[in-house]
């Protein structure tokens, strides 16, 4: 029996429905990375990057070079080695960074179902070394006791019920923290009835040991879109901006460097936070003046150009060895 007579059930015992739903099951063509794509087709957020194939996937081509992943590797300083905690990676595409920046173990916590299996699409096509989970990370952090060189929480603290518990088992879980969210603006909402329009109620809360007030949004008919991609619940509460700053700090984050703080974010306030503990900082004393750099888009005075840096590297290799265009001095006379 050949192979296509083995792919193709016997006409007699199935009917034309059936039949067609049963060839619907089978991938016919050459392998090719379209296919896999294809099979979360209108669902996919990111463009996944495919080396030496034209690809269709997602509309968002910044994702897996995003610029706030880097501002904030920048800040934190090196990550080769180290243990990482991504808390709902998407795609993976931030995992791809990490991985890229050297990160030694990535494990990233995805809890929606489509989401977690798009990622592991990605695995298979980038060949990530990454473990991914299903579930919900706050669960998780809750679970298990482990303690990560740095966690990594990007568009996730405004989709939580709770998002004051996530920054307490931060305290307790991360050396590090990388996150971008939105925030709650009083000022900004007044002129963004368009954002403002989600909110329902305001809540002043006391948990964790921390305080906050909590703006409680609403995602409306958003959940039906196919590549919706929020909270598990129908709503979700954001924080103020010193109030998420005040949490890190109350939690043992001595450090916290910010940016890409923009109140004007399409969708409503947001900004980035990398934050580090008292131990960590101690590693990487530089990063600090880069993450400032970065952030005010210039160098600062302390920065040499790198001309003076070639410069002074030959002057010194010329002492060290001679110079490369006299020949060296004739030993003195006895």
């Amino acid at each position: 029996m050949s192979a296509d007579d083995a792919a193709t059930p016997d006409d007699t015992a199935l009917s034309e429905g059936h039949r067609e739903a049963f060839l619907d099951v089978y991938e016919t063509r050459s392998p090719r990375a379209q296919h896999q794509l294809d099979l979360f087709a209108d669902q996919w957020t990111s463009k996944v990057p495919i080396l030496g194939e034209e690809t269709i996937s997602g509309p968002r081509d910044d994702l897996f070079h995003d610029e706030r992943i880097q501002w904030g590797l920048e800040a934190l300083g090196p990550i080769t080695g180290m243990t990482v905690l991504e808390l709902g990676p998407l795609e993976g595409a931030h995992t791809t960074l990490l991985e890229e920046r050297g990160a030694g173990q990535v494990v990233a916590v995805e809890a929606h179902r489509q989401a977690f299996l798009r990622c592991l699409v990605v695995k298979n096509l980038l060949g990530l070394r990454a473990h991914f989970e299903l579930g919900d990370f706050v669960g998780h952090l809750r679970e298990y006791e482990t303690t990560w060189d740095l966690c990594v929480a990007t568009g996730v603290l405004y989709h939580l019920h709770d998002p004051l518990e996530l920054i307490a088992l931060l305290g307790q879980r991360a050396r590090r923290v990388l996150l971008w969210t939105h925030y709650w603006d009083d000022d900004v909402m007044a002129r963004r009835p368009d954002v403002a329009e989600r909110f329902d109620e305001v809540e002043p809360v006391q948990r964790h040991g921390l305080s906050a007030t909590y703006h409680r949004y609403g995602y409306g008919t958003g959940v039906n879109d196919p590549t919706f991609c929020g909270g598990s619940r129908t709503h979700a509460r954001w924080m103020e901006r010193n109030d998420i700053l005040d949490g890190l700090a109350a939690v043992g984050f001595e450090r916290i460097d910010t940016g890409f703080d923009d109140p004007f974010w399409p969708h409503g306030p947001a900004l980035c936070v990398a934050a580090a503990r008292p131990d960590a900082v101690s590693r990487h004393p530089q990063p600090r003046t880069r993450a400032r750099r970065w952030r005010e888009g210039q160098r600062g005075p302390e920065v040499e150009a790198p001309w003076k840096q070639a410069a002074r590297r030959l002057t010194w290799l010329t002492r060290r060895r001679g110079s490369p265009t006299r020949p060296p001095e004739p030993p003195a006379a006895p």
